[in-house]
């Protein structure tokens, strides 16, 4: 007879260095999607002109992100390697004012531990050196004639970790994922030229351009771009602006549309529900209307450390309980796990967020939440979600009905 799990634990040890950043991988990497995602953020820190993605076997067999920016200094290059590394931040206040996409210094070093990892990176004045980091193991920084710039390649992705590799899905799938966080990064800076390619095909080019119509329209195709309806609002110092579609454009998936702020894609139910009520009675059951909208907030507002799952700013969690109806102990169930949260609600309970917690969260009290008038936020994989949004919502929907009303016929 096999032993209990009891039986079989032994005494409690200190995990090795390379186990817990193998384990501290999986919250950063969770497919190639993933990998993309961090990566683009990292080359757009740079302040490129251009960046260019190629992908083979959906970015399993590999991701390789070339751009033109400021590169890294030869000396530099462990460095961006290591766990809890960065150049965007150095003190926790800072966290309260980040202007770049990447800040936690986690992202290469993380995906050092489950790929081999190779940077060629060349500084403007300096020369260019490269890195190579396999399944965990940092290499010798050696001279490289590489272009300005840097240019990250991810090799074979969980190859060193075959339980985690066994749950990726098939290359045509983790295509659609990772080419989806291709399109959201595009999208959201428009300002920069980007071109994907995928098992040798050209799949997008997409020129630098200073109009959003254009990049849309360079993406999703000129018939929709000249068709966009223009939306604007403004309320207390947050302004959104952005393009909703032609009824006649409808689409059958909310992969059309599309929420930004501070260069991040996020996911708003509320918003996008205000949308769907502004195109009532104009399409048909399941059908869903085209939005890309924008929202300039400023850097202070926005909660960008979401460790878990439950994202909401300390300027909207006030209003929220505010406005709830018996709002007594509201405080009590908003789990939080973010600095932003903690100093909105010092006297809440506060709680770290898993993605099994705030399932088991959301649906042990939705019921009770929805009678308050208190939603749970949900972040989905590679995005940002928060309730910092919820106070333009009105004037938002009465924006986009004005829209649709003022097009031709």
């Amino acid at each position: 007879m096999g032993r209990t799990p009891c039986e079989r634990m032994g005494r409690i040890h200190k995990l090795s260095v390379s186990v817990v950043n193998r384990i501290a991988a999986g919250e950063v990497v969770e497919r190639p999607a993933s990998v993309v995602k961090e990566l683009l953020e990292n080359a757009l820190d740079s302040v490129p002109t251009r960046i260019d993605v190629a992908l083979e076997q959906g970015g399993i067999a590999l991701v390789r992100i070339v751009d033109d920016g400021g590169g890294i200094e030869a000396e530099d290059l462990p460095l961006a390697v290591a766990p809890h590394a960065t150049s965007k931040l150095r003190v926790a206040e800072d966290l309260e004012r980040i202007g770049t996409l990447g800040f936690r210094g986690e992202a290469l070093a993380s995906i050092g531990e489950v790929s081999r990892l190779v940077i060629r990176s060349r500084p403007r004045g300096g020369t260019g050196a490269t890195l190579v980091v396999d399944g965990g193991r940092v290499g010798e920084v050696a001279p490289d004639g590489c272009a300005l710039g840097t240019t990250v390649e991810v090799q074979q992705l969980f190859g060193n970790v075959p339980a985690r590799r066994a749950f990726l899905r098939a290359p045509q799938t983790e295509w659609t994922h990772a080419s989806e966080a291709f399109v959201r990064t595009a999208l959201a800076h428009p300002g920069v030229a980007f071109s994907l390619t995928h098992n040798g095909r050209r799949v997008h080019d997409l020129p630098a351009t200073d109009s959003w119509r254009t990049r849309i329209a360079d993406v999703y195709g000129p018939q929709l771009g000249e068709r966009l309806l223009e939306v604007e609002a403004e309320d207390e110092g947050i302004a959104v602006s952005g393009f909703v579609g032609h009824p006649e454009d409808d689409v059958a998936s909310t992969r059309w549309q599309h929420l930004f702020v501070a260069g991040r894609p996020f996911r708003d139910r509320s918003i996008l529900h205000a949308a769907q009520e502004a195109y009532r009675g104009l399409l048909l059951s399941g059908r869903q209307p085209v939005v890309f909208l924008r929202f300039e907030i400023p850097p202070e507002m926005v909660d960008v450390n979401v460790m878990g799952v439950l994202n909401c700013s300390h300027v909207a969690v006030p209003h929220l309980i505010a406005a709830a109806k018996g709002s007594r102990g509201v405080a009590d169930i908003v789990n939080i796990s973010s600095v932003a949260g903690r100093k909105a609600l010092p006297g809440s309970s506060v709680y770290a967020a898993t993605k099994f917690a705030v399932n088991a969260f959301s649906d042990g009290l939705r019921q009770e939440l929805a009678s308050k008038h208190v939603r749970v936020s949900i972040v989905a994989p590679g995005m940002t979600e928060s309730e910092m949004i919820y106070k333009i919502r009105p004037d938002l929907l009465e924006k986009i009905r004005a829209s649709l009303e003022a097009m031709p016929t």
